[in-house]
């Protein structure tokens, strides 16, 4: 079974949140071609409660289930591993508030995990 990554990196809310929607809604809609499990990742502080929140509330995203949590305390190490291993330009300042990595996994649990 596959799992795709989605690394929303340095990004803070809002443009976190847009973009973690936007993936997943791609990810639900494409998850015949890309796989039924997503590893999602983000420092952003809100990560977890938009993710949770987005999952309750969103009519498409009925059949995702959180498979596990972990959370990590934020290293220097982590944060020059994100700003020189991205495409975007992201500094030590975009860091700031953010002291934990979260990695979410997540599974579809429906056997038609195409929703076209």
């Amino acid at each position: 079974m596959d799992c795709i990554n989605i690394n929303l990196e340095a990004h803070r809310c809002p443009d976190m949140q847009i973009k973690l929607r936007l993936k997943l809604k791609s990810w639900v809609e494409m998850s015949k071609y890309q796989g039924t499990q997503a590893l999602v990742r983000s420092i952003d502080p809100m990560f977890l409660g938009n993710l949770k929140a987005y999952l309750n509330s969103e009519t498409l995203m009925e059949n995702v289930e959180i498979v596990q949590i972990e959370t990590k305390e934020l290293t220097s190490q982590d944060i020059q591993e994100i700003i020189v291993g991205s495409l975007n330009s992201f500094d030590v300042e975009d860091f700031s508030g953010a002291s934990h990595y979260y990695a979410v996994l997540l599974k579809i649990t429906s056997e038609d995990a195409s929703y076209e």
